[in-house]
């Protein structure tokens, strides 16, 4: 977790592919990535949270439960989509981006 006053810099971006990776079963789980992201998020300033994903997600019908809980904690959650699907990521995140592989 990177907080506001922290510089976008070498280290921080190393620490963040480091912490990367596909889990084995070869789907993202991104309710439990929102519901971490929410445990560690303080109260004050604005919060906004990237989640990266490729679409492919296995958390169900927990994730727009979770993602009511962010709304409802003023947390801007934003999905970051890699790869070929948009369409999972189209119908779970009211935000997101897409960059798709040629």
């Amino acid at each position: 977790i990177k907080t506001e006053d922290q510089p976008w810099s070498g280290p921080v971006i190393w620490t963040l592919m480091n912490y990367l990776h596909k889990p084995r079963e070869g789907a993202t789980h991104d309710a439990n990535a929102v519901e971490a992201g929410l445990a560690v998020l303080g109260s004050k300033g604005p919060k906004r949270m990237f989640v990266i994903t490729d679409g492919f997600g296995m958390s169900g019908p927990r994730l727009p439960l979770t993602l009511q809980q962010a709304e409802e904690q003023n947390v801007d959650v934003v999905a970051l989509s890699v790869g070929i699907d948009q369409f999972n990521v189209q119908a779970a995140y009211p935000r997101y981006v897409v960059a798709t592989v040629p």
